[in-house]
């Protein structure tokens, strides 16, 4: 899949979502009973809060209640890039755009190969033509050209916006399985491989969200643009 329809997929964003998805699936229900078990006061998911024991009193204040520690991770590592070039609906989507692309430079080609007929023809003429007459012409071929040039833009960004638009869908599935992995495996952390120094393939989900991504989305539809 080439470069700019990876985007890098807005990885930063992406893997906010994916690490608060993972932390919601694993991090509240485990954390809340660990910490549950400590003589403080804890809010724990579908309880009510419970009162630590009355400690003594300094001075007619109450002891400062000390932070809980965070749970242990348990980490899961996925390589968006890798799921995305091997993603049948994604690749179907590359297609799609990689033909309106060159529909639209063959139209480029088409409609610059006019105007160096035009041009040449004012060439061939000026000599028949008044000044007047002659300012016209270059004006009416500058006219064309700048509306030209206006509509191959954009079409241009038509064409990149839909496909964003088409992939942005198997992104959306693709955060749905690692939510769901994360909630199947007990993970409390997913992290892009790419930021990760040393990885063992234990953590790895990758290849299982990529299969299972192409059991669920084997299309999408590119809108119509470009």
């Amino acid at each position: 899949m080439s470069q700019s329809f990876r985007r890098p997929f807005r990885m930063a964003a992406f893997a906010i979502a994916i690490a608060a998805a993972a932390l919601f699936a694993g991090g509240l229900v485990s954390g809340g009973t660990a910490m549950a078990q400590q003589n403080q006061q804890w809010f724990v998911p579908g309880q009510q809060q419970q009162q630590r024991p009355a400690q003594a009193q300094r001075g007619g204040q109450a002891q400062p209640q000390r932070p809980g520690r965070p749970p242990a991770p348990i980490i899961g590592i996925v390589s968006v890039p890798d799921i995305m070039r091997s993603s049948v609906a994604a690749q179907g989507v590359q297609r799609v755009i990689e033909e309106r692309r060159l529909k639209l430079n063959d139209d480029a080609q088409r409609e610059q190969e006019a105007w160096r007929q035009a041009q040449q023809a004012l060439i061939s003429e000026r000599a028949t033509l008044t000044p007047e007459q002659l300012r016209e012409r270059e004006r009416q071929l500058q006219e064309r050209i700048n509306n030209a040039q206006r509509i191959f833009r954009e079409r241009t960004v038509a064409i990149q916006r839909v496909g964003q638009e088409a992939l942005a869908k198997v992104e959306e599935e693709l955060a749905n399985i690692v939510r769901q992995l994360a909630q199947e495996r007990g993970l409390n952390m997913v992290l892009h491989r790419n930021l990760v120094i040393l990885n063992y393939p234990e953590f790895e989900i990758t290849d299982v969200a990529t299969q299972r991504l192409n059991e669920r989305l084997r299309s999408v539809p590119v809108p119509e643009g470009g």
